[in-house]
């Protein structure tokens, strides 16, 4: 818990000398072939997914590609070859 005080202090100063009252270790998910799985799945109504290792550098484009799935049922030619709905 220390060394986890001392890195937020270190990126926000306004935090040296908060209390840390838990951690929680996530884990990325990141498909078994390494590639992004993006849009709509198709065995489950109405679930769509972004499971990406570069989620916040795309953020935006996953954002309009979904959007445009979920409103208009148009899957974007940037995430088409990445769809979940593909089989591998």
């Amino acid at each position: 818990m220390d060394q986890v005080a001392r890195h937020a202090a270190h990126v926000v100063p306004v935090a040296c000398g908060a209390a840390v009252t838990d951690v929680s270790v996530g884990h990325r998910p990141i498909p078994l072939d390494g590639r992004p799985l993006i849009g709509r799945a198709s065995d489950i109504s109405g679930y769509y997914e972004a499971v990406i290792h570069t989620g916040l550098t795309l953020g935006p484009i996953l954002v309009s590609a979904l959007t445009a799935e979920i409103l208009r049922d148009q899957i974007d030619t940037l995430v088409s070859g990445f769809h979940a709905s593909q089989l591998r």
